[in-house]
């Protein structure tokens, strides 16, 4: 079923005068381009289409961290190599530290970026304002190991405790590796599976993923990158940096946490005061890579949103007699973040510009049927006797026989199990999708 829709998508867009003119500024980089109407699945399902003409990766911006999980989950249905880069998910100025994991998850898609690896990033406003490491902080340490190259053992001992790495006799979370004999272990942040480099002498000889739990391995590997668990690694000229922006009391604090666990609570907030010209995400992308905005209007609203937030949060924290750092040395404004991309394209509703160069790739909203199973089987037998192909979604196997089994007297209905944010229309080309929570309500 997935197949077909994919097809179906395809046709539909191949048809379409706008789309056609919108491949080729795009292959042209006849950047910046705006495109109007398209959301959801169904800009999900162009955005995967258009990925390929690019030589570098992509960043798909949306307005909230909801709205990022939403259009990975979409746009993972048309390809792979999809990452969604999380924001930190607390309180600014709340001295509240991120889960470990989230830490994990922005290093290894930073690594994954400054590596060359090809791949779709999205991530929430939040997100892609806040100022990063520099690119090239984070190409400085990474180790590449591939079969054949040389491997100092000795100094991947010394390296991977610096990384955030614990060692142990046997790997089984997270940030752990085990050296035993000719055998490396490592498990890396934010991956499911864990990866086993065995050696001979100095010498690889293969690069394995394996499970962890059983221990058993599965996958050869062409090459294998271990980076920090965390985008900053604090050494004596960035500590000395940070205490010139925080009082004597937090240096006391912050300096006795870095000596026993290389890490402090917060520590996040403070990143970017410690290099003359901190980054952003759409810097590591490249020359070559593109940045989407999508739902500009949103974007703008919950950028003002967030601003207001930043500034009582931090009057609220300077009022405590903390020494924090401003908001605007912490995230970059909007109107930045466009103007550094260079190839950039923009999603908006409708069209109100009339002098911009545009495409129009409008589709309509789903249907919603609020637990109707009748008025459901009424309105695909009307569908489909007007041409329409119907491919409903279902968020799992079960739910997907389940539905299956409700229309299974309508002929022409096709039932998958993927899950998709939300339903839409496309009249022209006589196509449906309908979402699993829009049947059930």
């Amino acid at each position: 079923m997935i197949d077909k829709f994919k097809d179906s998508l395809a046709k539909a867009l191949g048809l379409n005068s706008h789309w056609k003119s919108l491949r080729k500024a795009w292959a042209d980089k006849e950047f910046p381009l705006k495109v109007f109407g398209a959301k959801g699945p169904w800009a999900a399902a162009m955005l995967a289409n258009l990925a390929p003409l690019s030589k570098g990766s992509m960043l798909i911006v949306t307005p909230s961290d909801g709205d990022a999980q939403s259009f990975a989950q979409d746009i993972s249905l048309f390809c792979e190599n999809v990452h969604q880069f999380p924001w930190w998910g607390t309180m600014l100025y709340k001295g509240i530290s991120p889960q470990a994991s989230i830490f994990g998850r922005r290093a290894t898609i930073l690594a994954e970026l400054v590596s060359g690896e090809r791949c779709i990033v999205v991530a929430s406003l939040r997100a892609v304002l806040g100022f990063l490491p520099p690119p090239g902080e984070i190409a400085d340490n990474i180790l590449r190991l591939r079969p054949g190259d040389k491997l100092d053992t000795t100094s991947v001992k010394m390296r991977l405790p610096e990384f955030g790495y614990s060692r142990v006799p046997r790997v089984s979370v997270p940030g752990e590796f085990a050296l035993r004999g000719e055998v490396l272990d490592i498990y890396p942040p934010g991956s499911e599976q864990a990866i086993r480099v065995v050696f001979s002498w100095d010498e690889i000889e293969e690069i394995k993923s394996f499970d962890p739990f059983s221990q058993a391995s599965s996958i050869k590997l062409d090459h294998a990158v271990l980076h920090p668990l965390r985008e900053l690694i604090w050494d004596s000229d960035k500590t000395e940096r940070l205490r010139l922006h925080i009082g004597q009391e937090e240096d006391e604090v912050i300096r006795s946490s870095l000596e026993s666990d290389g890490r402090f609570r917060g520590e996040e907030l403070f990143y970017p005061l410690v290099f003359d010209n901190p980054s952003n995400l759409p810097e590591y992308l490249g020359d070559e890579g593109v940045t989407v905005f999508i739902d500009m209007e949103r974007l703008f609203i919950s950028e003002s949103a967030m601003l207001k937030e930043y500034e009582e949060l931090y009057a609220r924290a300077k009022g405590e007699g903390r020494s924090i750092p401003k908001p605007d040395r912490l995230v970059m404004p909007l109107q930045t973040a466009l103007h550094v991309c260079g190839h950039h394209v923009e999603f908006h509703g409708l069209n109100t510009d009339v002098k911009a160069a545009s495409f129009q790739l409008a589709s309509e909203p789903g249907r919603s049927f609020f637990g109707n199973i009748a008025f459901l089987k009424d309105e695909l037998i009307s569908l489909l006797s007007n041409g329409y192909k119907v491919f409903v979604f279902a968020e799992s196997e079960s739910q997907s026989q389940r539905i299956a089994y409700l229309v299974r007297d309508i002929d022409g209905v096709e039932v998958g199990s993927a899950a998709i944010s939300a339903g839409f229309m496309l009249p022209e080309a006589r196509i449906i999708a309908i979402s699993e929570n829009e049947i059930f309500g």
